[in-house]
């Protein structure tokens, strides 16, 4: 009885340091304002991406900005601000669920798409457009209707034989180069809501 006691209790120990561990790796690759996955995240997926892609296979990354954040947050305040970072955050969990690609949340009002086994170049600037369009809508943020626009850079390259910092610098490069050409959010407007609810440091490398 005792040993079975023991057995149990040392069971249930177990299970807890793992429940622990689980939280601790949560806690580590989350980002703790959207729920989305952190930088870190994004590393540990590009490093198994690398591992697991066989010769010639693609990789893709698309770079999210949205659109004139700064007047946003001049305007309404850094709270408001932070609603609609979660709000876009939002859609791209929905958008990524059910797929095999990683949202991801970089720092700011920058975001990432990791696009593991891409078949074609091209599906890249389509996955782009998708998200371009599904991000671009009207949505109540504190009681403001507000008409928001993400620029969205995309990158392609051999999966195996590329870096994360090069894919990311490439994408950066590209949705600047769509931002200059388009300044579209306003606030705030009366259009209809969504259906639904600059540079910086790039990735480091994974270890």
């Amino acid at each position: 009885m005792f040993a079975k006691s023991l057995a149990l209790a040392g069971a249930a120990g177990t299970v807890a340091l793992g429940w622990r561990a689980h939280r601790l790796h949560a806690r580590l690759h989350t980002d703790e304002l959207t729920g989305l996955a952190n930088r870190a995240a994004l590393n540990r997926a590009f490093a198994r991406t690398q591992r697991r892609a066989a010769a010639g296979e693609l990789v893709g990354l698309l770079m999210c900005d949205v659109d004139r954040f700064k007047q946003i947050n001049d305007t309404h305040g850094h709270r408001t601000g932070d609603h609609v970072l979660r709000s876009i955050a939002t859609d791209l969990s929905r958008l990524t669920t059910g797929t095999d690609e990683l949202a991801v949340r970089l720092s700011g009002d920058e975001f990432v798409v990791l696009l593991p086994d891409l078949a074609d170049v091209r599906d890249a600037e389509g996955r782009a457009r998708h998200y371009r369009d599904a991000l671009a809508c009207n949505r109540v943020i504190d009681g403001q209707r507000m008409q928001l626009t993400v620029s969205v850079g995309a990158a392609v390259d051999t999966a195996t034989t590329t870096t994360l910092s090069a894919l990311a610098g490439h994408a950066d490069a590209r949705m600047y180069e769509l931002k200059r050409h388009t300044h579209l959010t306003s606030l705030p407007t009366t259009s209809a809501t969504c259906p639904t609810t600059r540079r910086r440091d790039l990735p480091k490398e994974a270890a």
